[in-house]
């Protein structure tokens, strides 16, 4: 993919029509992180997208330089990814990061590959517009809860807020804690509590455990979801951290702020008083895609009642040129989002590596195409990314005037066939070598692919003979290497390995057994091989997530526990009273009418913290509908824009 490779400062894109990015990526976290690595180790043009001001998002946060604590490395699992994470952002040139920019909203535009109808994107941000023509959603998720009679009252945090405190902050949110809910988020804030010095009174997940026998396979597929398991297993031993199966907070007691918290069964029996100052709750995570169902993105109805974007094996949406990765396809950790990434990247780059190809195949022909330039031209692999991508004419790397016509001059095109040395010689200008040099780069390769053919021919009673082979050849790689100057000094090649000339290499290899690989011969495009390695992952990785959505749902009886002046929204005081007035007396059937007769999900927040609650009380005694759930997911503005950013935008419109 290397080959077909613009001129260094030169994007993929075209800038007139695009900007100067190949691709945004909104949300520096694993999954961002991951595909604005990969895309510009691929020689894309990438826009690194983040309201905050670190790399590393929710899951790798981290305090502040100069903020430290003993505890602090033990709240953090994969440290050592996010730090190699870390170096190759920070190194790759291609990578520019836009930190302290809150993205509202995302719009097409134009059709930057008419061959395809892709169109661009004009990412809107607080700061101003970000266009490309691809971009990766990497926006991550936010909490779901659920009221209860109580959980306004200080010192009840979402599990998420109290684990954001102690690691970004260093910050105890008490001292007798209190963790529930349901989800495998609870274990790690439970145990980062205890590490930071907190007593946890116990974990109280909502769901039983006894559904994991029943279909064991993908943990046990997940050896180290497993043992992470295990880990925290010891880590509540050691702090005595007592664990509650199928029990869930009901009600949060307290005057100024909380002094205890009542726990029972889903269906209220059993309740138990525990004194605490602190009530760490949370009821799992829910994908961040308003961005995406504004434009139109196909959504996906997961079992668990979040909504995740629909995409293709290649992390794309139903959107030509927008991609998901991470929790935005579906919640499933970590792990899953630094594949999708890596994924999500690799297939940016080939669709702009194609699209960069064809282009300067229309301008070089003037409107024709080259020979051996189209999409259906052979490609060269790059073995060392494993990444293969269509090839593109010899010297690919030329670059383009200001009025968007190829600088190379006709007598400069090929004239024939592409070959190996004309892929050598592109090789060569791509990387500012001289035409000499490429030459005799070319007769290297040759020389040690042809070697290599014959020792891979070699006869039985040559077998014995592998070892001194082996050290020959790697004496002829070294010296290839090397490439010395012809001098009385060097000393004359070893008689065992007659190197071929090209013309010899295409004898040897038409009398090569079908089943040897024809040295020289470029690749034909395949799918690079660490790609399908990624996909088998991923797909381990997502069964994993399944099956813990389907355990770990948010028990259909908190409805029960809402007293009539429980606050259902904050944002805009609304009680569980108001709604149930809506839906009964006012006769309101879905979550629209519900927010349009109390105002409720109308407030800062635009209902990430009550959608979910509002779309289940709307529906009555039936649960959500997706259509309700659906809209608990939307909003036009992702984000809340101050009246002269939108009338800046108006502006650059007309």
């Amino acid at each position: 993919m290397n080959d077909l490779l613009p001129p260094a400062g030169q994007a993929f894109a075209d800038l007139e029509e695009s900007g100067t990015f190949d691709l945004a990526v909104i949300g520096a976290g694993p999954a961002g992180m991951a595909a604005a690595a990969t895309a510009a180790e691929q020689g894309l043009h990438v826009a690194l997208i983040d309201a905050g001001r670190q790399l590393g998002g929710q899951y790798f946060r981290h305090p502040a330089p100069g903020l430290t604590a003993d505890w602090l490395p033990k709240l953090y699992h994969g440290w050592q990814q996010f730090e190699q994470l870390v170096t190759r952002v920070e190194t790759a040139a291609g990578i520019e990061v836009r930190f302290g920019h809150q993205v509202w909203a995302i719009e097409k535009f134009g059709a930057v590959d008419r061959s395809e109808d892709v169109p661009g994107f004009r990412v809107l941000t607080d700061r101003g517009p970000i266009e490309a023509p691809a971009v990766i959603l990497a926006t991550g998720a936010y909490e779901r809860v659920v009221p209860f009679p109580g959980w306004d009252l200080p010192g009840v945090f979402t599990a998420g807020g109290a684990q954001a405190l102690l690691k970004g902050n260093l910050v105890l949110p008490g001292r007798r804690v209190v963790v529930a809910g349901t989800g495998p988020l609870l274990l790690p804030v439970a145990a980062g509590l205890a590490a930071a010095g907190a007593k946890v009174l116990g974990l109280y997940e909502a769901n039983t455990i006894r559904g994991y026998a029943k279909n064991p396979l993908p943990l046990l597929s997940n050896p180290t979801k497993l043992a992470e398991g295990l880990d925290y297993a010891r880590q509540f031993t050691r702090a005595r951290i007592p664990v509650h199966t199928g029990r869930m907070v009901i009600e949060a007691h307290g005057t100024d702020t909380l002094e205890a918290v009542v726990t029972a069964r889903p269906d209220g029996t059993d309740p138990q008083r525990i004194p605490c100052d602190t009530l760490a709750i949370g009821y799992g995570l829910a994908p961040q895609i308003d961005l995406a169902l504004t434009l139109g993105a196909a959504p996906t109805h997961l079992t668990d009642g979040t909504i995740g974007l629909r995409v293709n094996t290649t992390q794309r949406t139903t959107i030509p040129g927008l991609y998901a990765a991470g929790e935005t396809a579906g919640v499933a950790g970590a792990e899953t989002a630094l594949l999708e990434g890596e994924i999500a990247g690799l297939a940016v780059a080939q669709v702009a590596a194609r699209a960069w190809a064809r282009r300067l195949a229309s301008r070089t022909a003037g409107g024709g195409v080259a020979p051996g330039t189209d999409s259906s031209a052979r490609a060269v692999s790059d073995e060392s990314s494993g990444v293969a991508g269509p090839a593109g004419p010899a010297g690919t790397g030329t670059g383009r005037t200001s009025g968007g016509s190829p600088s190379r001059t006709t007598e400069d095109k090929p004239a024939g066939p592409i070959t190996a040395r004309a892929i050598a010689a592109a090789r060569a200008r791509v990387s500012r070598r001289t035409p000499e040099d490429a030459a005799e780069a070319a007769d290297s390769t040759n020389r040690l692919a042809a070697a290599r053919a014959r020792l891979t021919r070699r006869a039985p009673d040559d077998g014995a003979d592998a070892a001194g082979s082996t050290n020959r050849l790697a004496a002829a790689r070294a010296r290839l290497t090397r490439r010395p100057e012809p001098s009385a000094a060097t000393p004359p090649s070893p008689p065992p390995l007659s190197l071929a000339s090209p013309s010899a290499e295409a004898t040897a290899a038409a009398t090569t057994p079908a089943t040897l690989t024809t040295p020289a011969s470029p690749a034909v495009p395949t799918t690079p091989a660490n790609l399908a390695n990624l996909l088998r992952r991923r797909t381990r990785q997502r069964a994993l997530a399944d099956l813990l959505r389907a355990r770990h749902p948010i028990p259909a009886a908190w409805r029960e526990h809402l007293a009539d002046d429980t606050i259902v929204c904050r944002c805009e005081e609304v009680p569980a009273k108001a709604i149930a007035e809506a839906t009964g007396d006012l006769g309101a059937g879905d979550a629209r009418t519900v927010k349009l007769l109390t105002r409720a999900g109308m407030g800062w927040c635009q209902g990430r913290v009550c959608g979910y609650a509002v779309a289940c009380l709307a529906g009555g005694t039936e649960p959500a509908s997706d259509a309700d759930l659906l809209a608990a997911a939307s909003r036009p503005l992702a984000r809340p824009v101050p009246l002269g950013v939108l009338a800046e935008q108006d502006r650059r419109n007309k």
